[in-house]
This record gives structure tokens, C-alpha cells and sequence, in this order.
């Protein structure tokens, strides 16, 4: 059964894992170290997750995998987002320290606090998806299209992660290939700004 918790959920882990590499290690060798690191960091959350449900260890893996995937997914999305403020900025003299500042507290905030994972996740997908819109562009158009990709992500949390209409099993599976398609969507906003950084 499909809604049953076993090796076969692992499957879509897999992708985040596989993509997350994959953007890894093209936004690394393009100097994007903030974006490269948060989407590695997605990976080991997926990779946790694989390991859990392929080895079988659904249960006993259960406290880590969540309490990693709130926290690291927070933490990651800051980097991603701390990244996409900075791309594209000509001039950073005083914006990389007060970016870089609001990333260790809201990692700090992540780790001692886990009720905030989830607000500082949203909060710094709201940020994500605001710069996303804000980089250098030709048109309104190209704008609107970058923030509609970060933007996947919203609509990912909003209505297939847990949705009843879909069922634990396919929502689960959804969930996971769209944050796959979203590390990949990361690599086409990022090399579509005139300005790397």
C-alpha cells in the first residue's frame, strides 16, 4: 500500500538527495557558496530520510529525521535566501554583515527553539521569494518568473505536504519530487541575473 510507511518512501528522498547534489555542486563552482551549502544541507536532510525508510528504521529514526528536517530545513533556507539577497547587489558594503548576522541568529533561534523552526522557515522563504523578484532582470516578466519558481515551495507546503485530498502516501511522495524540481528551478534563477555574486 501506498500510504504505508516502508522502503518505498525513501524513493522520492532519493531525488531531493540526487538534485540536491547536483545544484551542490554547480552553484559551488559558481562562487554561491551561501546557496550551494543550503542545498547541500537539503540533501542530508533527504539523505537522512532514505536511510530511515530503506533500512527500515521508520521508527527508531523517527525523533532525528524530524527534528533535522525542521531545524536543517530552516537553516538551509536561510542560506539560500541570505544568497539570493546578496546576488545581483553591485554594492555590499555593510549588507553582507548585517545578512550574514541575521543568518547565525536565526540559526541559533533555529536550534535552541524548535517551535520557531517552522516561522523562520516561512519567513525566510518570504525573503526568498521577495529577492527572487528583486535581481537584476530584463523585464516584469522575467521578475515575475523567478519568484514564481522560489515560490514553488510555498505552494508545496500550502497544499501537498499532508494534504488529505492526496493521502499520506502520494502527498508524501509529491512533496518530496517538487522540493527536487524547486533545487533544480535554484540553479536557472540564480544563472538568469546579470549580476553573479
Amino acid at each position: 500500500m501506498l500510504d504505508l510507511p516502508g522502503p518505498h518512501f525513501a524513493l522520492s528522498e532519493l531525488l531531493i538527495v540526487l538534485a540536491a547534489i547536483v545544484c551542490g555542486f554547480k552553484l559551488g563552482k559558481a562562487g554561491l557558496w551561501l546557496a550551494a551549502a543550503g542545498s547541500l544541507l537539503f540533501g542530508l536532510i533527504a539523505a537522512i530520510g532514505a536511510f530511515r525508510f530503506g533500512m527500515g528504521q521508520i521508527d527508531a529514526l523517527a525523533g532525528i529525521h524530524g527534528a533535522f528536517s525542521q531545524t536543517g530545513g530552516a537553516i538551509a533556507m536561510s542560506l539560500i535566501a541570505a544568497q539570493l539577497v546578496l546576488h545581483g547587489v553591485l554594492d555590499r558594503r555593510g549588507l553582507e554583515r548585517w545578512v550574514y548576522g541575521t543568518v547565525l541568529v536565526g540559526a541559533f533561534a533555529a536550534i535552541i527553539a524548535p517551535a520557531a523552526t517552522l516561522p523562520l522557515f516561512l519567513f525566510w522563504l518570504a525573503i526568498a521569494i521577495g529577492s527572487a523578484a528583486l535581481l537584476p532582470a530584463i523585464g516584469l516578466f522575467q521578475r515575475t518568473g523567478r519568484a514564481l519558481l522560489v515560490g514553488i515551495f510555498l505552494i508545496n507546503i500550502l497544499a501537498v505536504r499532508q494534504s488529505p485530498l492526496l493521502g499520506v502516501g502520494l502527498s508524501w511522495h509529491l512533496f518530496h519530487a517538487l522540493v527536487a524540481v524547486w533545487l533544480v528551478c535554484l540553479l536557472f534563477v540564480f544563472s538568469r541575473a546579470k549580476n553573479a555574486g
